[in-house]
């Protein structure tokens, strides 16, 4: 069975940790979400039959930043939401697309139009060194952003404690690993989630996870 790739698992950690932080808060709204798993399945067939087919080369550098703007439901809005820029190899490029649409597909986005933010700006990059992985959300006020910014910081570090008696060994420690290169700060109305890792063992995970 294929398993879900390392990049959709850094976005189900990120949106995950924003849905535990937003239950936390005290205006924190409804936490009633559907999550649909199958288009996560099928991306992850589709990588794995372009990284073997030799169409994708995952250690190609590349960049990608989108601007996203959310619907009432919590989804990608097809109209207003867009690319604002890309560089580097076109079907990595075109591979990071597709994982960021196939997350709003699932519904993980739902968490964030919760929070109180409706857009979002998710640029993700990758150099000869690092994978890096950056979400920027815009709230009502400084004060709701510092609240958010706050309860992330603290639900990393719970994270870390909780991972030693909540997962195998293999997921411990990836987890573990990818959790070692999270931050999130706060700049006046403005939430942002980084990851930054090692670009080598980041694409060692990936392709694990895709079984290849």
């Amino acid at each position: 069975m294929i398993r879900a790739s390392a990049t959709i698992a850094f976005f189900v950690l990120t949106v995950a940790s924003i849905f535990v932080a937003a239950v936390s808060s005290v205006e924190a709204q409804s936490t009633d979400v559907t999550i649909n798993i199958r288009p996560h399945r099928d991306l992850s067939v589709r990588l794995k039959d372009e990284i073997r087919s030799g169409r994708l080369d995952i250690a190609s550098p590349f960049s990608i930043e989108v601007d996203a703007v959310l619907n009432d439901r919590g989804r990608l809005d097809g109209k207003l939401s867009k690319v604002a820029s890309s560089t580097g190899d076109k079907a990595a490029v075109a591979a990071a697309k597709d994982a960021i649409e196939a997350f709003g597909d699932a519904g993980w986005y739902q968490y964030i139009k919760q929070l109180g933010a409706s857009s979002f700006t998710l640029r993700v990059e990758q150099d000869s060194y690092n994978f890096t992985a950056r979400i920027i959300m815009p709230f009502e006020s400084d004060s709701r952003a510092r609240t958010t910014a706050k309860a992330l910081n603290s639900l990393f570090q719970v994270s870390k404690v909780n991972l030693q008696t909540s997962a195998s060994d293999e997921i411990r420690n990836e987890t573990s690993w990818l959790l070692e290169g999270v931050s999130t700060g706060q700049n006046g109305n403005n939430v942002t989630v980084v990851i930054q890792r090692p670009a080598e063992r980041f694409r060692a995970i990936l392709l694990r996870n895709l079984g290849i």
